[in-house]
């Protein structure tokens, strides 16, 4: 595996959601949410999209939608995200290819009912 598999990949969970919690405008989105779930759920998600897309959209919808989020903490998270890639040293090639995978559930996960 490129950057070391599933260790790399936790141990960047755990980097980006402390980043992702402690931020001012996007902790109130996780406080009180058991992270364990959140990065078991992100985790399986990486593994996903690295290799295939079977996240529908309206799992997605449903996941996000009580969460009233907005374009602008939806770019503020993605923005944390690709930082903390960047952090690692994960090839820009591939962070792009990453956040182009993001940017396709934006509209499920800020959309409306």
């Amino acid at each position: 595996m490129k950057y070391g598999g599933l260790p790399f990949w936790s141990r960047f969970l755990d980097y980006f959601y402390d980043k992702v919690t402690k931020d001012s405008m996007l902790r109130h989105v996780f406080a009180g949410k058991d992270m364990k779930c959140i990065k078991e759920m992100q985790l399986s998600l990486l593994a996903l999209t690295l290799t295939c897309n079977y996240y529908t959209d309206t799992s997605i919808h449903q996941v996000h939608a009580p969460l009233s989020l907005t374009d602008t903490l939806f770019t503020r998270f993605i923005g944390l995200y690709e930082r903390s890639l960047e952090d690692l040293g994960v090839e820009r090639g591939d962070v792009a290819f990453m956040l182009e995978i993001l940017d396709t559930y934006k509209e499920q996960v800020i959309g409306s009912d």
